[in-house]
């Protein structure tokens, strides 16, 4: 888009605000580029080589890291917006501060903020949106409902589905008026600003509106049929995914919503109508994957903390013992903002260690015949194609290893990543099983690589 002047992205399987919020941040790259010479005209900003999915090669890796440095000045945000949110909606710093606290060491909050997804800036939407709404809740004022509208909508154009972020305006209206506020013109103010907020950030959703449409039932008939290794069981996995990261904090949380459900306590519902809503609606999908989960990931939290509020007040009610104790009981919920700490540790340490992509590269580069033929599927290293005569595939099942004898390559460079998808559900990928069975057996292994997450194995013709 920046190199070639267009704001038009011919590209709607995402909606583009996050595409816009990159091309600006381009800009001051291209200035400075220009001042130093290294940058002549917007046909020098390249794009990533691309060979096969997960694996890529830029040119311009300060292009690449600027790029990542917005998604991470937009994880800052998240963690910032959850203690305002805290504050407002509890006034009670500690919340805050601990709600804060366990979204900046949350693994997936960290882990999708070092990404180039639109994934953390529909989170920071989602929360900022939640915060006008919670002016909508305690005052009701007609210029917080057009703002609130506005945000819904830049929510809408970073990320489809987190749109459903939008419960929280008529929940907030309704909590704080009644049945009666159906009436109130200030509800629909909300609605039509959040369709011009998304026009505004998403503009060729209307200008392309045919290829806009293809593409967006596109994507919902990927995530409706199948996505191998991403597929089956959504719920359960959901919620599996969300007691592995967020450990004890999870059920806290659900136990908040049924607590606060059950008290009708205003602030429970207006955070829980997202999560119960946005649940429900993602795990009639049957591909699932941590980003979808995550814009509910700080709603959970701030419900968490909520509940040791809920928890202590109970206590206290009872216990007069309770109160000489309750500066050190109110540290209590470090301890479960801990386990999450040493994940993302973990997780963080493991960037560090030797990677089996990048140690087959080198080796590949180092011990391969230039010119050899080679093919390669997804998640597998980065092959020069200056230097080889490289094929690319989405997994190297979708040919016979006769074809491969045929076609006359000479390497076959597999990865895990790929090809266990396939093992662990076999009665659903029976001939793909097949065909990397008959691959594993009529070629020679010749070098395999391993670390903590993927093996790389490279294949060598017999002939």
């Amino acid at each position: 888009m920046f190199a070639y002047g267009t704001l038009n992205p011919n590209f709607f399987a995402y909606p583009t605000l996050p595409f816009y919020i990159n091309f600006l941040a381009i800009g001051p790259y291209y200035i400075i580029g220009k001042l130093f010479g290294t940058i002549n005209t917007t046909y020098d900003i390249q794009s990533l080589i691309f060979l096969s999915m997960g694996t890529a090669k830029t040119m311009q890796p300060g292009l690449f890291l600027l790029i990542r440095s917005i998604s991470a000045f937009f994880g800052i945000g998240c963690i910032l917006l959850t203690y305002a949110i805290a504050n407002r909606l509890y006034k009670d710093r500690s919340i805050g501060i601990y709600s804060a606290l366990a979204v900046a060491c949350c693994p997936t909050i960290i882990l999708l903020s070092k990404t180039i997804t639109p994934d953390i800036f529909a989170t920071f939407f989602v929360l900022v949106t939640l915060y006008f709404s919670i002016s909508i809740l305690e005052e009701g004022k007609p210029w917080q409902y057009i703002i609130s509208g506005l945000f819904l909508g830049f929510t809408g154009s970073c990320k489809y589905n987190a749109v459903l972020i939008g419960i929280v305006i008529p929940a907030a209206h309704f909590l704080r008026t009644g049945v009666s506020g159906w009436k109130d013109l200030n509800l629909y103010k909300a609605v039509a600003c959040s369709v011009l907020g998304f026009l505004f950030t998403t503009p060729y959703a209307y200008i392309e509106k045919n290829i806009f449409l293809f593409q967006l039932q596109s994507e919902a008939i990927h995530y409706s049929t199948e996505h191998p290794g991403m597929e089956g069981n959504t719920f359960s996995w959901y919620i599996s995914y969300l007691w592995e990261n967020l450990n004890f904090l999870f059920p806290f949380a659900i136990l908040q919503i049924f607590i606060g459900l059950y008290r009708k306590n205003k602030e429970t519902i207006l955070l829980s109508a997202f999560v119960i809503l946005y649940l429900g609606f993602v795990s009639t999908f049957t591909v699932r994957n941590d980003r979808t989960i995550l814009p509910i990931i700080p709603n959970l939290l701030l419900l968490s903390f909520l509940f040791f509020r809920t928890a202590f007040q109970w206590i206290q009610s009872r216990s007069t013992k309770f109160s000489s104790a309750s500066k050190w009981i109110s540290l209590l919920p470090l301890g479960f903002i801990l386990p999450l700490v040493i994940s993302s540790v973990t997780i963080d340490m493991n960037l560090y260690s030797p990677k089996a992509r990048n140690e087959a590269r080198v080796w590949i580069e180092a011990e391969i015949p230039k010119n050899s033929k080679i093919a390669l599927e997804n998640y597998s290293p980065f092959v020069d194609p200056t230097s080889y005569k490289v094929s690319a595939f989405g997994n190297l099942s979708e040919n016979t290893f006769d074809w491969y004898i045929k076609n006359e390559f000479d390497f076959l460079v597999l990865s895990t990543a790929s090809f266990e998808r396939y093992y662990k559900n076999p009665s659903k990928y029976p001939d793909k099983i097949k065909r990397y069975d008959e691959i594993f057996k009529s070629f020679t292994l010749i070098k395999n690589f391993s670390d903590k997450k993927e093996e790389i194995r490279i294949y060598q013709n017999k002939k």
